[in-house]
């Protein structure tokens, strides 16, 4: 499920495991967040018990926190896109996550779809998806972004003017497209290898 728009921003992290003999909290890591904090949410791909509500929502709202990221599902959807905020989880479900699972840990390192996410890391996300930056590669990838956003931008204006545009195949060709994609990656292997850590795309139905 996706809703609200984009979110740029260091990651908050938190890890949710089931309940045991003890029974910890859900959503008290909120008043530590930061505005601009993204808060990613491990809860394993869990359908069955939400862990974002629209209390949440609202107090993230308050303190100007950039959005959600959640592995697993959601509730109280109205009442979080009354308020615009980005958030995006596999699904929404109406039950409530107390009592059925607890929060294990804050700010250590999670994995979200099988993806590692370190607090700090920058999580860039919209619509399409989500990507997660290690934090001491981010002006490295904003480089490279700058310069393929910029090719794509040449290519759309040129293709763009109806059937008086030029064809894809010669603009693509034109800007040296597959050129500049291979010599990025060829200098940035390993980056490309885990695929910039994209997360998926989590609105999946």
């Amino acid at each position: 499920m996706v809703q609200g728009g984009k979110m740029v921003g260091p990651a908050f992290t938190v890890k949710y495991v089931p309940i045991g003999e003890h029974k910890g909290t859900v959503g008290d890591y909120i008043d530590d967040c930061k505005a601009g904090d993204v808060i990613v949410l491990n809860n394993a791909g869990r359908t069955t018990c939400p862990v974002w509500g629209d209390i949440l929502t609202y107090v993230a709202t308050a303190k100007g926190i950039t959005g959600t990221v959640i592995d697993g599902v959601c509730r109280d959807v109205d009442g979080s896109r009354e308020l615009g905020y980005p958030m995006l989880s596999r699904w929404h479900n109406m039950v409530t996550g107390k009592d059925r699972v607890m929060v294990q840990s804050v700010n250590e390192t999670v994995a979200i779809s099988d993806i590692q996410v370190r607090p700090g890391d920058l999580i860039v996300g919209d619509e399409s998806g989500v990507l997660v930056i290690p934090r001491n590669r981010a002006d490295e990838v904003l480089a490279f972004a700058k310069e393929i956003d910029a090719t794509e931008r040449l290519i759309f204006n040129k293709v763009k003017n109806g059937v008086h545009g030029e064809r894809l195949a010669k603009s693509t060709v034109t800007m040296n497209y597959k050129e500049a994609m291979s010599k990025a990656i060829k200098k940035n292997p390993q980056l490309f290898n885990e695929q910039l850590g994209i997360l998926l795309h989590l609105s999946q139905n």
